[in-house]
């Protein structure tokens, strides 16, 4: 799994922002008012970081207990890519409403109703961006110990190497008794 590459997570940024920035001065000339959410959407944001750091908390305490008491590696899984999913709708919307902030600002001063609205919002996406980091971080597998004193393979045996083949179909199904 790839983390967020603070790359991609610029480039989403700066690309919603020139399409906020387009659509906020496109917006007037069609007859239309500034595309941004009301302040209602930061009650959604606050409760999708809520949510998502819950989830990821769980995630995090779970590892500190031994391995076979542990929850389902795919439950955990799920959790980082809603984690990564937060982060990048962050960086989307902090980047829409800051492209229409700007827009809208340079024509009607900071102090219009939807110039603080995009504001607020710019703010409520880049806490999802650091939700999802944080998300990103706790759900981070720790390095497991070699009990042999680094002597295991690839899988953890000894010898240094892979398995061989499984005896049933492939190594897909599982073999019956």
């Amino acid at each position: 799994m790839t983390s967020l590459r603070s790359a991609w997570t610029a480039v989403v940024l700066l690309a919603a922002g020139v399409l906020g920035w387009l659509a906020a001065l496109a917006a007037p000339s069609m007859g239309l008012p500034a595309p941004a959410v009301g302040r209602t959407g930061l009650i959604t944001a606050a409760a999708v970081c809520v949510l998502v750091l819950a989830l990821a908390w769980r995630v995090r305490r779970d590892r500190e207990k031994p391995v076979a008491e542990r929850m389902d590696p795919l439950a955990a899984a799920r959790t980082l890519v809603l984690g990564q999913a937060v982060g990048f709708t962050g960086a989307a919307l902090a980047g829409w409403h800051a492209g229409v902030a700007g827009q809208v600002a340079s024509h009607t001063g900071t102090r219009a109703p939807t110039v603080v609205d995009a504001a607020l919002l710019t703010v409520g996406g880049l806490v999802m961006l650091v939700a999802g980091l944080v998300v990103e971080a706790w759900c981070r597998i720790p390095p497991e110990e070699d009990g042999g004193g680094g002597a295991g393979g690839q899988d953890g045996l000894p010898g240094g190497g892979r398995r061989g083949r499984p005896e049933t179909e492939g190594g897909y199904a599982r073999g019956r008794d």
